[in-house]
């Protein structure tokens, strides 16, 4: 996964306050370009990490990460989509982070 969207790091962060989320803990992408689930869970040490106005909003795994290379995740409509990186004009992406610990 390329990044995500400014409007999808936005709905992750009121979703993990409006759940009273851990500031430890965040949302997990696990699947591919052609589809997957979210649930909360903490990173790990090979994930890749993505951060909003100082929170940890979404962890993908390095097998999620080869799943979908070239892909954005992206909100709109009330719902996540992945798109491929190059259709992605109107919005900022936010790059990921590689942890090296944990």
């Amino acid at each position: 996964m390329k990044g995500i969207t400014d409007r999808a790091a936005q709905a992750l962060l009121e979703a993990l306050e409006e759940d009273g989320v851990p500031e430890d803990q965040c949302v997990r992408y696990v699947g591919s370009a052609h589809g997957g689930e979210f649930e909360v869970d903490g990173p790990c040490p090979d994930d890749l990490v993505f951060d909003h106005e100082g929170r940890m909003v979404l962890a993908v795994g390095p097998e999620t990460v080869e799943g979908c290379p070239d892909h954005v995740l992206d909100f709109e409509s009330d719902q996540f989509t992945l798109l491929r990186y190059s259709r992605v004009r109107s919005c900022r992406v936010y790059e990921a982070e590689q942890l090296a610990t944990v």
